[in-house]
Parts: C-alpha cells; structure tokens; sequence
C-alpha cells in the first residue's frame, strides 16, 4: 500500500502506514530535536531514533523504510 503521495506527511499517516505494512504496536513518536520508533520489537533494535526535527523531511513511504532499515540492520 502506497501512503507517500498523500497530501502531507502526519504521525498518524506514518503509523497507519506501518500497520499497513506490517509492524505491528510499532508507532512513530515525536521526541525533542527527534523522532524514534517505539512498541513492538523495537525493544530488539539497536537504535530507533532518527535525528531530523521536521517529521515533513521525509515521505510516509520514506519513514515506512527506515523503520524496516533499522529492523533489519538490528537483525544483522
């Protein structure tokens, strides 16, 4: 499923995204300067946080992506 050509990128578009694309209870969470992944098996990740203050910097495809970069850098 195909999120990325919505009109703007939103924490609820990321997350239904994720769902859509299989992680599941993982969400994106706003932090201070930062986003980070969290729920799930991000407890297995070697990170979670991605260092970019403007949720708008990526597609919801993009973020999509770096949550399954992170998941499976961590399973190397």
């Amino acid at each position: 499923m195909k999120f990325g050509n919505m009109a703007r990128t939103t924490i609820r578009r990321v997350n239904d995204a994720l769902k859509a694309a299989g992680f599941e209870g993982v969400e994106l969470v706003r932090g201070n300067g930062y986003f980070y992944f969290s729920g799930g098996d991000t407890v297995r990740w070697r990170t979670t946080a991605v260092y970019t203050n403007r949720l708008t910097g990526m597609t919801v495809d993009e973020w999509v992506n770096e949550a399954r970069w992170l998941r499976e850098e961590s399973a190397r």
